[in-house]
C-alpha cells in the first residue's frame, strides 16, 4: 500500500516507512478483550491474530499474562476522566512509562504504546497541508477558493 510517506511540519522531510505505522503491528485493544471477557479475573482466552498467530490470556486482577507467541505481563484498570461529567475509562498501562491507552502494539514481541515505540496512525501523513505544493489545477493551497 505504502511504501514511505514525506510528511510537513515539525518533522519536515521525515520518511515514515510501513514498519513505523501502527498498522502493521499486532495491537491489543483494551475495549476488545474486555468485551470478550478476557479482562475478568481467572479468565483465560486464546487470542487469534488477524496474521493468523494466536496467544493465550490469563486474566488476574489488575493484569493479563500473556503466553505463546509472547511472554509479558500488562497492568489494565481504570483512569478517571478529567471532564465535567466525569466518570472513568478502562486502560492498558504501558509496560515501558506506565501511561495508560487504549490499545498497546506490538513489536519485537513485546506490548508497548505508541509513544514508546514512536509510531503513528497512516491516515495523519496522507493529505497533509503544505502551503508549498500546488494544486493539479495549478493553484496554490493557501488561496482562497470561489
Amino acid at each position: 500500500m505504502y511504501n514511505s510517506l514525506t510528511m510537513g511540519g515539525a518533522t519536515h522531510g521525515h520518511t515514515w516507512r510501513e514498519d513505523q505505522f501502527l498498522e502493521s503491528h499486532r495491537r491489543l485493544n483494551v475495549m476488545l478483550l474486555h468485551r470478550a471477557g478476557a479482562l475478568v479475573p481467572s479468565a483465560r482466552t486464546v487470542w487469534k491474530w488477524a496474521d493468523g498467530g494466536k496467544t493465550n490470556i490469563l486474566a488476574a486482577h489488575g493484569e493479563i499474562f500473556l503466553s505463546g507467541d509472547f511472554k509479558q505481563v500488562i497492568r489494565f484498570g481504570y483512569i478517571p476522566l478529567m471532564l465535567m461529567h466525569g466518570g472513568e475509562r478502562m486502560r492498558l498501562f504501558c509496560p515501558i512509562c506506565n501511561c495508560g491507552a487504549y490499545f498497546l502494539a506490538e513489536r519485537k514481541s513485546k506490548f508497548a504504546c505508541k509513544k514508546c515505540f514512536r509510531l503513528d496512525w497512516r491516515c495523519r501523513h496522507r493529505r497533509r497541508y503544505n502551503p508549498f505544493v500546488e494544486e493539479a489545477d495549478g493553484r496554490s493551497h493557501n488561496r482562497s477558493r470561489r
